[in-house]
């Protein structure tokens, strides 16, 4: 029961994310990876049900899908961050799907169940179980690795072509991970102590209950986050438009830029993105980083949350607005990003500055 408890809500919050995602496509992979999981777990519930005591022939049920957990979590990863296509990485999935085949052979190719007992005895356990479980382990373990490579590769990316960074940072995806890597180390120990002292279902049930609480909470995690569109990194920068960039005054050039911003107040679009200014520039995006970069020493983010705080200085110290319209009007999309923000710039939370500079309101 405490399974089902844990299930049921698991897989409709993961339906829900399929469906409400404005990222479905992507949001796909995630939903088979939690698939995934949940189906791997049906021999433990039809266990705990006494269903193989009713049903001997149910053994060998083909639901072990281990070996796509790391693929999918690596392929999610991609799917979110990169805007490439995923090209060779879905052959990844080829040994789960081969496994599986493997499976409803072996489910559905002996008369008796004798004779199923018999070859899981004799050639299933000795073989293909540690050569299941080393390849899930060791697929679980790079994936992990080149996930947190790609996140480490975006969360670097994301301030060089938005200013709204820290809002649209997954940080929810390094947590999911962790999540994920302690729930392996669960899965294990279980594995390790079951194939060692022959642990039966109930033996093995606290296990289970652990497992499954950390995958909750981390569909849990991804639903909160599921209204955000994440922009996606191309990999590759536009080729620059002009020549002999190595002449170039790049401060004069970051100098006009600007003043041509604030004139403009383009920084005042709280969607506004590297490429959404290289297209009112004229220019193209790879110019346009290297005038902010090399002109500025800054990275885009900081350049247009600078001019922000600057127009927010203005706003709190001759205005008795609150907090959020100011927040609002500055450009920032939220009150607490504009805290942060301004925080992290000034040394003061604009509620302190604006005290500071009318210290009679």
């Amino acid at each position: 029961m405490l399974m089902l408890m844990l299930i049921f809500p698991i897989m409709v919050s993961a339906l829900w994310l399929l469906f409400s995602s404005k990222q479905a496509k992507t949001m796909l992979w995630f939903f088979a990876l939690v698939m995934a999981i949940i189906i791997t777990l049906i021999p433990y519930l039809i266990g705990f049900a006494g269903a193989y005591d009713r049903f001997p022939n149910l053994t060998f049920l083909p639901v072990s899908f281990t070996l796509f957990f790391g693929p999918l979590l690596y392929i999610y990863t991609y799917a979110l961050t990169q805007s490439r296509p995923l090209a060779w990485r879905p052959w990844l999935l080829l040994p789960g799907c081969l496994y599986w085949f493997y499976q409803a052979w072996a489910f559905l190719a002996f008369d008796s169940v004798e004779l199923k007992w018999k070859f899981v005895r004799e050639f299933h356990n000795p073989y293909m179980l540690p050569i299941e479980t080393s390849l899930s382990l060791l697929f679980a373990l790079g994936a992990m690795i080149l996930s947190w490579r790609l996140y480490q590769q975006y969360h670097n990316w994301l301030p060089k072509v938005r200013a709204d960074d820290r809002d649209i940072d997954p940080v929810w995806l390094k947590r999911f991970m962790i999540l994920m890597l302690v729930a392996g180390i669960v899965w294990l120990l279980e594995v390790l102590l079951g194939h060692l002292f022959e642990l039966n279902y109930h033996q093995r049930f606290g296990f289970i209950i652990v497992s499954l609480l950390f995958v909750f909470f981390s569909v849990i995690e991804a639903l909160t986050k599921s209204h955000l569109v994440y922009p996606k990194n191309s990999g590759k920068e536009d080729e620059v438009v002009e020549a002999n960039t190595d002449k170039i005054d790049w401060l004069s050039k970051a100098i006009e830029l600007e003043e041509k911003v604030k004139s403009e107040g383009w920084f005042l679009d709280p969607k506004l993105s590297l490429a959404d200014l290289a297209k009112k520039m004229g220019t193209n995006r790879s110019y346009l980083s290297r005038i902010i970069n090399d002109g500025l020493q800054r990275n885009f983010s900081d350049f247009i949350n600078g001019m922000r705080v600057e127009y927010s200085k203005t706003l709190l110290a001759q205005e008795s607005e609150n907090i959020l319209n100011i927040a609002l009007q500055a450009g920032f999309g939220s009150k607490s990003s504009f805290n942060r923000v301004f925080l992290g710039t000034v040394g003061q939370t604009p509620s302190q500055y604006a005290k500071q500079e009318n210290p009679k309101t």
